[in-house]
């Protein structure tokens, strides 16, 4: 694609992660509590730091990825999930049950920040899992050679949605399903 094309899809993709502004101050229809898993998975604040990562992370990806050959599959792939993710979580505004927490340092602070301006919906599926595991998947295929990086940056931040109780562990599941989704559709329509 010409980098006018490849700007284009880049303000669709924006558009579509957009909708989370709009459908995120709705009230959730389901409150779902913890699956059988989630209750061995403790509170961690700290994990706050990896949750938060996601952003530098995405901003570096594109700019590491413009350049290259993959550009154009990573900008596909992140329009499909965030577009996806925007129908899904419209059609099923399922919510969580939020820890409640006792503001006692900075990590638990910035996590009841969180959860003051983001609202208890969006959950399913996580799109700090879907972007994190798309970013790690091109940035892989481009550099390789950083590749465990790329993994442990991506799954980290993944899991990490899950340790300062943003998620369940089905969210977290159903977002690595989204990832392997949306890129194996972009690869197909750009093949």
């Amino acid at each position: 694609m010409s980098d006018v094309a490849s700007i284009a899809l880049l303000l669709v993709g924006l558009a579509g992660i957009s909708l989370y502004i709009i459908i995120n101050r709705r009230t959730p229809s389901v409150i779902l509590g913890p699956g059988p898993v989630d209750r061995y998975v403790p509170f961690i604040p700290l994990f706050v730091g990896p949750y938060l990562l996601l952003f530098p992370f995405l901003l570096f990806t594109l700019i590491s990825l413009w350049p290259t050959e993959n550009r154009d599959a990573f900008l596909l792939s992140c329009t499909i999930a965030a577009w996806t993710g925007g129908f899904t979580w419209f059609l099923l505004p399922l919510g969580i049950r939020r820890t409640e927490i006792v503001p006692a340092g900075i990590a638990s602070r910035i996590v009841a920040w969180i959860y003051h301006i983001d609202a208890n919906t969006t959950t399913f599926p996580s799109a700090h899992v879907y972007f994190a595991l798309i970013a790690a998947f091109f940035l892989t295929d481009s550099f390789p050679v950083f590749s465990p990086l790329w993994w442990i940056l991506g799954l980290l931040i993944s899991i990490s949605t899950v340790f300062v109780k943003q998620h369940y562990v089905v969210d977290f599941v159903a977002g690595s399903i989204w990832a392997a989704g949306s890129i194996g559709l972009a690869l197909f329509f750009l093949s």
